[in-house]
């Protein structure tokens, strides 16, 4: 089966009419023309812009062929062949971009690719071409909690804060520069989470004792996990989850961990970051952050914790304190 896709790509330095040629010696083998228009073939393009067209084949049984006549929802074979042809093409035209801007000296944006122009499309023939059902996708990460209106608390305690002359921690402002890489910028979000979660900690901790404050900011410090699994236990906080032990959650410490591992092997080798892990590292440095919230004296800050760790930590509190099961807790929080 035959299959194409086209992007607007961006900085690659081309002049109306100027084309490249590119075949991907693999198997089965891809075809990249990236070319720039006319002005009069392709007048929204913006004078930074060229296209991206890829064609390829993929071999499809005649068992999943009819499936994707199939459009919603996508049956789960065509998903996936959509899925490793996408990522396929996608790779291909991302080295091939890169190549051609580094080779020609060129300075732009990080991510070649503007836009989508057409998504994955399918034909038996060549010249009757259709959608991949599920080739436009849309993902919208959920697990922030989500309030209807601000509670008349909520409006009270920002009023207080701020009169009070409070501003938003470090750790959340470079949280906020990641979470908005994510999308086109993975590698760099990676490195800026990361850095929020450590300076996050180390901010917490000269908040909690300020004679530490030097060497919390300026001494060498040990990895992460065992900042937060041996010294966190230690500081004198101001609140804690029921008089429990102080603690994160096991799996948010697997998730950091797993983050500077990949944030390792990216610095050192350019590896690249999958979109569903990195989502995964992000939302466990917020959750992280507002849990130091929490123990720094912030209340409010329990709301704010995505609602999977908010039963994770619930279960850790009551294996510390064990509960009568007819009163599950509704807050962990004093």
């Amino acid at each position: 089966m035959l299959f194409r896709a086209e992007y607007i790509l961006r900085d690659l330095g081309l002049s109306d009419g100027e084309s490249f040629e590119f075949t991907e010696d693999s198997s089965p083998p891809a075809t990249l023309t990236i070319r720039r228009p006319t002005k009069e073939e392709s007048p929204s393009l913006t004078p930074d812009q060229c296209l991206g067209i890829l064609n390829t084949e993929e071999p499809v049984t005649d068992k999943v062929r009819p499936k994707f006549e199939i459009k919603d929802p996508p049956h789960p074979a065509v998903d996936e062949i959509g899925v490793r042809v996408t990522v396929r093409l996608r790779d291909f035209l991302l080295r091939a971009s890169g190549v051609l801007r580094w080779r020609r000296g060129l300075t732009g944006h990080p991510n070649p690719i503007a836009t989508i122009k057409r998504p994955l499309e399918w034909s038996d023939d060549g010249q009757n071409w259709h959608m991949v059902p599920g080739a436009i996708r849309l993902k919208i990460v959920m697990d922030f909690p989500l309030h209807q209106r601000m509670s008349e608390g909520s409006r009270s305690s920002i009023i207080d804060l701020v009169h009070a002359d409070a501003r938003e921690p470090l750790g959340h402002e470079l949280f906020q520069e990641a979470w908005k890489q994510r999308m086109e910028h993975p590698r760099s979000s990676l490195m800026i989470g990361l850095s929020a979660a450590e300076v996050g900690f180390k901010m917490f901790v000269a908040d909690l004792v300020p004679h530490a404050e030097w060497l919390a900011m300026h001494a060498p410090s040990p990895p992460l996990e065992r900042m937060l699994t041996e010294y966190l236990p230690l500081l004198p906080v101001r609140q804690r989850i029921r008089h429990c032990p102080i603690f994160v959650p096991n799996e948010i410490l697997d998730t950091l961990k797993k983050g500077v591992n990949i944030r390792n092997k990216t610095a050192h080798a350019g590896e690249k970051v999958k979109a569903d892990t990195l989502t995964e590292i992000l939302l466990a440095v917020r959750d992280l952050l507002y849990l130091l919230d929490l123990y720094a004296g912030q209340g409010w800050a329990w709301e704010a914790i995505s609602h999977g760790t908010q039963l994770l930590i619930k279960a850790e509190v009551e294996a510390h304190q064990p509960l009568p099961t007819s009163s599950p807790p509704e807050s962990p929080s004093p």
